[in-house]
């Protein structure tokens, strides 16, 4: 995928929740469809953008010429940039979605917290990369987002 389409897909999702925003601010309530699509739609970008800026950052010394040599330099910061990118993106698009009504401070602070258990559960089961735990290491990263963007809606929509 080339960087002006990513840019485009980029563009496209602030676009739509720059839509959400104005749809939800004519509402007294925030709606929480808007809000929990929000929230995804910023995990998903933060997450996209995390991957490239993580792997960009850990691969920026490789030698040129040569990408394959890269590719193992860039893949553990693709998956940092990941974790922090969804932990950032969640509650910014559900607080964009809810039509910026309530403090950014509790969702950020939720998710930020979420993923701070999510690294320390996987520090404890992970040693050297190794882990005879591999379905509860999957479960703690397939729940962990999913976490983050229920908890930042609810934090986001609620009513004060």
């Amino acid at each position: 995928m080339t960087r002006r389409r990513l840019a485009a897909i980029i563009a496209r999702g602030l676009l739509a929740i720059t839509t959400f925003t104005s749809v939800a601010r004519a509402q007294s309530r925030p709606s929480v469809g808007r809000t929990v699509a929000g929230s995804v739609l910023g995990a998903v970008t933060g997450a996209a953008v995390g991957a490239i800026a993580g792997g960009s950052w850990t691969s920026r010394d490789c030698p040129e010429g040569d990408p394959d040599a890269c590719l193992g330099a860039a893949f553990p910061g693709a998956i940092w940039g990941v974790g922090v990118g969804t932990t950032i993106g969640a509650p910014v698009g559900a607080w964009i979605g809810s039509g910026r009504r309530n403090s950014l401070l509790p969702p950020m602070l939720a998710s930020a917290a979420l993923f701070g258990a999510e690294v320390l559960a996987l520090r404890s089961i992970v040693h050297d990369g190794r882990t005879q735990h591999k379905d509860a290491a999957l479960a703690i990263v397939i729940v962990t987002p999913i976490a983050q963007v229920a908890v930042s809606s609810w934090l986001a929509a609620r009513a004060r």
